[in-house]
């Protein structure tokens, strides 16, 4: 068993358990940590069996599995396709243009206007500067005397029924469904348009046009920006988030912490009836030292790490995979920046990796940690992917030493739920006291079947190394064919109900559903998805979520986004922040029950949806964090 209490931050606001169980020890992949995720699959001998899980507080209970209340999978399990997309031609300073009949091409003597635009995208003032695109698309346009670069002066061309922008801030400006959607995302999120650092949109465009965007199947503009959207949407809305905020003051975060995630996997084979299903923890320690200013330089010191999966043609056909490592010195460090909003910044770039006979890309990302108030607790979820390719020899050594990129092999996704917890500085038994709310998940696969697992209860820390709790206690048995991974948040409960009255909340939510037809389903929250309080007991859920679907273990993954504005939700929450929040209708509802902390800055919750007259088929955790915005 890998068990890791984490340090409590200097406000005792939060502790975090995590443990792994894992029964059978057969190869897998190298556990990620959060800069460097990777389904590499490499091979462990001689691991000693894992120990059954500490699982021991009287809990509130709800489970997907074989067993009553619960669903089992014994047939196929889902897994996702990222369409990464590859927009031909569109971002070379050549012209695309996308016409209502699906074709993309460049266009001879299509009028380019420069203009100014105001923060909601209106024009402003006439018309600075004129010409029109040569026969291949290319355009050249002279800046008048006195206008500058800058994130307010866009040029534009106009279609029959559509128009395309670019913001000029550099003198290569390609127009493109890339440039207006990026500006989109800008206006979408209040920035302010002239006030915006250039170079900041010039990174952000760059980053975006590393993607592989292919677009020749969208009929029109409104299916190429939903296209967009579902592939880099959430990557703009974390770019834009930082580019957009002020700058703030690195130094007050600095200090040592302690890291852990929990994250799902899946992968397919492109349409060769083979895929999986996988689980990563791991936990780790970092020094976050101020670099002046918003910049700080983030060091990873050790990590310990698991890794697991269920990989088949289907799960009553599979097999289980585990890896576990212990690294002691890593001692590598990342930029990262913080805003005044409290978001903490680490930018993940563009990656390529050869191992053997595969190859994967993964395109850059915007890491975006959420502050907690001003404590030393950051929280993140990514919704991250990559592609495998298989790999040639290029110049006849006998080493395969390149991807190429005709020969895809499939497709990898992951949804990691992480945290930062800074450390505190002479800390005692004596300073964990009181009473403190506890949410779990579980996730277990064999190979017959998947079992997600989540609990709720309270327990309380008597202030000398001791807790109290339920007189329920619970206990795994082992085997060579089981696994079993959890993550068990703890958070200070108040004495007093918390006033969540008109905050606002980022909403980090990520769930599994489990289908008796073999159907797995992996939600995820975007970034800018929230949670608005009106009062203790109403509230809306804004904001757009992504469904990873795959139809059995061995089929192709597919995505879906789809947004909400204005969903009602209803609270209650007790005198000690113990809280249920309900967002239903008539198809179904989804209950997420758990704590806030004292200050309604942090929530933490279980997650289940049922539809209506059944019993649930979805689990997850939800973190609520309120936004400084």
């Amino acid at each position: 068993m890998l068990s890791s209490l984490q340090n409590l931050s200097n406000s005792v606001e939060l502790c975090f358990f995590i443990y792994l169980q894992f029964n059978h020890l057969s190869p897998s992949k190298a556990c990620p940590y959060w800069a460097k995720p990777s389904f590499c699959y490499n091979h462990l001998e001689n691991t000693e069996p894992g120990t059954p899980p500490y699982r021991g507080m009287h809990p509130k209970r709800h489970m997907l599995t074989s067993s009553p209340l619960t669903l089992s999978i014994h047939k196929g399990f889902p897994r996702k396709k990222i369409k990464h997309i590859a927009m031909a031609g569109a971002l070379s300073s050549t012209l695309l243009l996308v016409g209502c009949g699906g074709s993309s091409s460049s266009e001879s003597g299509a009028t380019v206007e420069l203009i100014r635009v105001d923060n909601s995208g209106a024009q402003v003032g006439g018309v600075l500067a004129t010409t029109a695109t040569s026969i291949t698309g290319d355009y050249t346009l002279t800046l008048p005397e006195g206008v500058n670069l800058a994130g307010n002066l866009v040029v534009r061309i106009t279609g029959s029924n559509d128009a395309l922008h670019a913001q000029v801030v550099e003198r290569d400006v390609d127009i493109s469904p890339v440039s207006e959607f990026v500006l989109q995302k800008f206006i979408d999120q209040g920035a302010a348009l002239d006030q915006l650092a250039v170079s900041d949109v010039v990174k952000l465009s760059g980053r975006a046009e590393e993607f592989d965007i292919t677009l020749a199947a969208a009929a029109n503009l409104d299916a190429v920006f939903a296209a967009l959207e579902s592939e880099i949407g959430d990557f703009v809305e974390n770019e834009v988030a930082v580019s957009t905020a002020p700058a703030g003051n690195a130094a007050s975060i600095a200090g040592n912490y302690r890291n852990a995630a929990f994250s799902f996997g899946l992968s397919d084979s492109e349409s060769n009836g083979y895929g999986s299903f996988a689980i990563d923890v791991w936990t780790g320690d970092f020094a976050f030292a101020d670099n002046g200013a918003n910049n700080l330089s983030l060091t990873i010191l050790n990590e310990e790490s698991a890794f697991g999966d269920l990989r088949g043609t289907a799960v009553n056909q599979g097999s289980v995979y585990y890896e576990s490592e212990v690294e002691p010195n890593i001692n590598e460090t990342f930029p990262g920046k913080l805003s005044a909003n409290g978001i903490l910044s680490v930018s993940g770039e563009f990656e390529e990796d050869i191992d053997g006979d595969f190859g994967w890309r993964y395109p850059p990302m915007a890491y975006n940690f959420s502050q907690v108030g001003d404590s030393g607790l950051f929280f993140l979820l990514t919704n991250e992917a990559s592609v495998r390719y298989v790999t040639i020899d290029t110049n006849g050594d006998g080493i395969k030493d390149a991807i190429d990129p005709q020969q895809k092999s499939g497709d990898e996704i992951f949804r990691n739920l992480e945290m930062f917890s800074r450390q505190p500085t002479n800390f005692s038994d004596t300073d964990l006291v009181g009473q403190f709310g506890r949410v779990y998940i579980e996730a277990g696969m064999s190979t017959s079947h998947i079992e997600l697992l989540t609990e709720t209860n309270t327990l309380t820390f008597a202030g000398d190394g001791t807790f109290t709790y339920g007189a329920f206690t619970d206990a795994d048995g082992t085997n060579t064919q089981d696994a079993n991974f959890g993550q068990t948040f703890l958070l200070k409960l108040p004495t007093v109900a918390p006033d969540v009255t008109n905050n606002k909340y980022r909403m980090l939510l990520v769930a599994m559903q489990l289908s008796d037809s073999g159907e797995l389903i992996l939600s995820s929250s975007k970034f800018n998805s929230y949670v608005n309080m009106s009062s203790a007991i109403e509230g809306t859920v804004d904001g757009a979520f992504i469904e990873v679907i795959k139809p059995n273990l061995g089929g192709d993954i597919s995505v879906e986004t789809y947004t909400v504005s204005g969903t009602d939700l209803t609270a209650n929450i007790a005198s000690n922040g113990a809280a249920t929040l309900t967002v239903g209708d008539t198809e179904g509802t989804m209950t997420i029950e758990g704590f806030f902390n004292n200050g309604a800055t942090l929530g933490i919750f279980t997650l289940r949806h049922a539809d209506s007259g059944s019993d649930p088929d979805e689990l997850g955790i939800v973190i609520l964090v309120k936004t400084n915005s």
